[in-house]
């Protein structure tokens, strides 16, 4: 009697194998494809707010020193572009008064903090809240924004 050659991986005698690896996998990417579209935009916009207030905190004291002359260049102009900023990236600031705070100490550098908290809806999980923390200051050096 003649037996089969016995093979490594797997049977070959045309035996059926389980699917419920493969079904498991297409729902972890499923589910991770969803947590992605979910959590990224929101990622990627609180990147876009950093570079664009880095891009408001970059004075250009040459074109704004006539406008800082006449006492028009200040810390409540820079909260207003500040806000206008994010406005503009649809960041959810609902008390500008406690959640944005800018700052000119002795009118030497400026100092952006905003505190924000994106809702994002999920399904079994509900509503899971992500607080964003934004922090840009110039570098007393060079006088370039850098966040943390």
């Amino acid at each position: 009697m003649k037996q089969a050659p016995v093979h490594w991986f797997g049977s070959q005698l045309g035996k059926a194998e389980s699917k419920l690896p493969a079904i498991i996998t297409v729902i972890l990417i499923a589910i991770a494809a969803f947590l992605s579209y979910k959590f990224i935009p929101v990622k990627v916009r609180n990147m876009n707010l950093k570079q664009d207030l880095q891009k408001v905190v970059n004075i250009d004291y040459a074109r704004e020193y006539k406008t800082y002359a006449r006492g028009g260049f200040n810390e409540y102009t820079l909260r207003e572009e500040v806000l206008k900023t994010a406005k503009k990236l649809k960041i959810p600031i609902k008390d500008p008064d406690k959640q944005v705070n800018v700052q000119w100490p002795e009118q030497k550098l400026f100092t952006v903090e905003i505190n924000y908290t994106e809702e994002i809806t999920l399904p079994v999980y509900g509503i899971y809240p992500w607080s964003f923390h934004v922090y840009v200051e110039q570098e007393p050096h060079s006088g370039k924004a850098i966040s943390d």
